[in-house]
């Protein structure tokens, strides 16, 4: 079987994002779930503070309305940062690593045999037998396949014809085991 691909920006940040999430401990998932709780109560509190809170007669208070007012606009931009630092760090790492990696980004053709997969691009070509694969993820748009923890190949779902797609699944399923 054999396929050509070239990973796109969205792909590419979707198989890092796949992949941390793949990697996380499950405290450390907890850990990120709270990190983004907090951040929106943070905003919402601030945020109803500011509607329901006291209005201040002069535009320069002081005593504990002021504090009370500083800390509710400081837990608004800890908030912000909280959800913007889990929504965003990620992509925008990955984006920007798209962006200045050529070889990221450029046509490759893939062929699966029984005993290996091997890879053409415009620079040469690499040969990997299936025993150097530990684990496998399937998502909704791509299949990651991992040498170790953080080294892994993607190929999008999009780059195989609907009956490739089923022979290809029952091939990695049968050479490499499936991530939980």
């Amino acid at each position: 079987m054999r396929i050509s691909f070239s990973l796109s920006e969205d792909e590419y940040i979707a198989a890092i994002k796949l992949d941390r999430l793949t990697r996380l401990s499950p405290l450390t998932k907890t850990l990120h779930r709270l990190a983004m709780v907090l951040g929106f109560f943070l905003i919402g509190g601030g945020f109803f503070h500011l509607v329901v809170g006291p209005r201040p007669r002069y535009l320069y208070l002081s005593g504990p309305y002021r504090l009370t007012t500083w800390a509710w606009e400081i837990a608004v931009f800890v908030g912000l940062f909280l959800v913007c630092t889990y929504f965003f760090s990620q992509s925008l790492a990955a984006s920007k690593n798209y962006a200045e990696d050529d070889q990221i980004g450029q046509e490759l053709v893939a062929e699966f045999s029984d005993s290996r997969i091997r890879i053409e691009a415009a620079s040469g070509h690499t040969e990997i037998l299936w025993t150097a694969f530990k684990t496998y993820i399937e998502s909704e748009l791509l299949f990651l396949i991992y040498f170790s923890k953080k080294r892994f190949l993607a190929f999008p779902k999009r780059a195989f014809a609907e009956d490739d797609l089923n022979q290809f699944r029952e091939l990695l399923a049968s050479k490499v085991t499936r991530a939980r």
